[in-house]
């Protein structure tokens, strides 16, 4: 149902969320928990849609990639973002 890869976050060049794997399937229930600043409201952020970061990685929900960031062979970065789908699939 959400996947997320190898997600990467910072702001003003501080890095919050370093290699973030996450797998929920269909009907699991999970609580994201830890000590005060370790991500949590990053990614609660970020899967809303929240501009101001600079993230790398991918995002799927249900199959769609809603986020993804990588280098091609040139090394361009290509960016596919679907977070206004996203937010309307989960009633944001």
């Amino acid at each position: 149902m959400l996947q997320i890869k190898n997600l990467k976050a910072s702001i003003n060049k501080k890095q919050i969320l370093n290699d973030l794997n996450l797998d929920i399937k269909n009907g699991e229930v999970h609580a994201i928990m830890g000590p005060n600043g370790s991500g949590k409201s990053t990614l609660a952020n970020i899967l809303s849609g929240k501009s101001g970061y600079n993230i790398s990685g991918k995002i799927n929900y249900q199959g769609i990639i809603i986020f993804q960031a990588f280098r091609d062979n040139e090394g361009v970065e290509i960016f596919k973002s679907q977070f206004e789908w996203f937010k309307k699939q989960i009633n944001i």
